[in-house]
């Protein structure tokens, strides 16, 4: 039995290594964005230091906007207060003489007060762009719970955030210090994937290119649309901050299923002993965002049949003329084994796609018998072995919903064939 399996390795891939390999250009962009870089200009970054952050400004404004003139890119900086503002534009030239100009402010590190002023100048734009924060520091924050606030209101807000963080302790795992400044990237970017840690200011020129990249990709148009339940396991061999990241990945393939497609519809189906919750399919990616953030972890059985079978009843109730895929995701194997595979072929002779997400701690132990159940369970329910989808532990999660919204915008129209 050969199962899909997607690695940290495949994380970084799917991150960093998309349209152009090259420090050239990137390849033109379907969709264009608006971008404010919220910019560390506190005293522990050197003169020298600082230089680097503008070449990496000017490297990301001009690949941004070379890759679609629609494109806008503004930079916020701080200290102790903003102590600049470069407007969001798509005049390469005159961001560029900006960029230059910028004054080391030399001071603290308030990065509370940076967020919130990006957030109400991308508030503030009526370009019809996606929105995206990218906030680089050099250290923790003064005030992480203000930064962590802020960062919470920008992402409630529907705006991407990535958070790159310049960490010299970056392969010292033992420091108390380095273990607080990376949980607080943490709490500022979207999710794990847009985390970013890198061990100094002379890698941040390349790390701005993958991630021009990475925007570039996430914005590619599908020609095909389609209504996606996804059916949640809520069970308590789940913990709360698996279940958080359970909660960043629906928000990830809801923003980037619907971004590639404006007709596409995304829902939620919660269980755990009983279907616990229902967000309806819908388009409108800042009412999923807050649904989502507001589910509550059931935390007892896995009743993984219900959860399908309603699932199944929302989408043979939907009249979009969208494709109808279904997502399975779970931790392990269900209470009724027998119900669950029943309800899978059911919701596959309906002409549903499904595909199936298993959270697997065994995922290196092959002798484990049930390691061998679960990943039956798993077939079961998918459409075929390729939609079997095993992961080693929820923080791949994002990077996996990720690769499926992929797969579904290059093959709708073609047999579904991931």
């Amino acid at each position: 039995m050969r199962l899909a399996t997607w690695t940290l390795a495949t994380a970084w891939m799917s991150l960093l290594c998309i349209t152009s390999t090259t420090s050239q250009g990137t390849k033109g962009c379907s969709g264009a964005y608006t971008a404010y870089v919220v910019v560390d200009g506190s005293e522990s970054i050197s003169n020298s230091g600082f230089e680097e952050v503008r070449n990496a400004l000017i490297t990301f404004a001009d690949q941004s906007i070379r890759s679609n003139s629609l494109t806008k890119v503004g930079v916020v900086l701080y200290s102790d207060d903003v102590t600049a503002v470069i407007t969001a534009s798509s005049d390469i030239n005159s961001l560029v003489n900006a960029i230059r100009m910028l004054a080391h402010p030399n001071s603290g590190t308030f990065t509370h007060l940076g967020i919130w002023r990006a957030k109400g100048l991308l508030d503030a734009d009526t370009s019809g762009n996606n929105h995206i924060m990218i906030v680089m520091t050099d250290g923790l924050s003064n005030f992480p719970a203000d930064t962590k606030a802020a960062a919470a209101e920008t992402k409630n807000a529907g705006i991407r955030v990535i958070a790159v963080g310049v960490n010299p302790l970056l392969n010292f795992p033992s420091s108390p210090y380095k273990r607080r400044y990376e949980q607080e990237l943490v709490d500022i970017a979207s999710d794990n994937a847009t985390a970013i840690q890198i061990e100094d200011f002379s890698s941040l020129v390349t790390t701005v290119q993958d991630i021009v990249q990475s925007l570039c990709r996430r914005d590619i148009g599908c020609s095909g649309a389609y209504t996606a339940y996804v059916v949640v396991d809520g069970s308590e061999s789940i913990s709360n901050s698996s279940f958080e990241e359970v909660r960043n990945a629906l928000i990830t393939f809801a923003d980037q299923s619907i971004r590639s497609n404006s007709l596409t519809k995304v829902g939620v189906v919660l269980y755990s002993d009983d279907v616990t919750a229902v967000i309806t399919a819908s388009s409108d990616i800042n009412s999923l965002v807050n649904a989502i953030r507001m589910l509550a972890h059931p935390n007892s059985g896995t009743f993984t049949h219900l959860g399908i079978r309603r699932a199944k009843g929302l989408l043979d109730a939907d009249t979009s003329g969208n494709n109808h895929i279904m997502i399975v995701m779970t931790d392990g194997l269900s209470n009724f084994p027998a119900d669950t595979k029943a309800a899978a072929a059911e919701t596959k002779n309906a002409g549903i796609r499904v595909i199936a997400v298993g959270v697997n701690p065994l995922l290196n132990f092959p002798s484990s018998p049930y390691k061998s159940r679960y990943e039956q369970e798993l077939v079961d329910i998918a459409s075929d072995n390729a939609t079997a989808i095993q992961i080693e532990d929820f923080s791949n999660l994002v990077v996996t919903v990720e690769n499926i919204v992929q797969s579904l915008c290059r093959d709708i129209g073609k047999s579904f064939k991931l």
